[in-house]
């Protein structure tokens, strides 16, 4: 990794237009403004291949998806990646190529994150053509969003000014 290099990326996988499906360019936008300047942040990432590069020797990533399962829409899964990924991970994205599939893929070209950090969001609606996140998603976003900060904050050693008011 180069001087210039991100310690940390952060990146929201998605399309706004598919409803939920938007859930993780969404949290990426509003965690943006929030994040170290140091931090490569990654709004709208339709094709999840696109991570491998953006990760490869990156201390910390933190990857943040709709996910489709039989769970409860707005439930989220939180899956720190360190060895070989559990089967029902491979069936829950919304995407062609899976996150799943590109961190497999990413383990085989040796072109991984230090630490891997996945949350997948349980959608309600993934339909084209509608924008915005249904309301059991978005009270999730923004649970999500202080939790991507906290990871992001402990592994930087950096304080968020509005917690050293609480």
């Amino acid at each position: 990794m180069s001087a210039l290099s991100p310690r940390v990326v952060v990146a929201g996988i998605g399309n706004v237009y598919r409803g939920d499906d938007g859930v993780g360019p969404v949290i990426a936008a509003r965690l943006g403004p929030m994040l170290p300047s140091s931090v490569l942040v990654l709004e709208g990432l339709d094709d999840p291949i696109e991570l491998i590069d953006a990760w490869e020797g990156v201390e910390l990533a933190v990857v943040v998806d709709a996910v489709v399962s039989s769970a409860k829409p707005g439930t989220v899964h939180q899956l720190e990646i360190s060895g070989p990924l559990p089967a029902m991970f491979r069936r829950l994205s919304t995407h062609l190529f899976s996150v799943a599939q590109v961190i497999e893929l990413g383990a085989v070209l040796e072109r991984m994150p230090d630490r891997l950090v996945v949350i997948g969001v349980e959608a309600a609606e993934v339909n084209q053509g509608r924008v915005g996140l249904t309301a059991q998603v978005e009270a999730a976003a923004d649970r999500v969003v202080a939790d991507v900060w906290a990871l992001v904050a402990e592994h930087l050693g950096v304080v968020h000014e509005e917690a050293v008011d609480a």
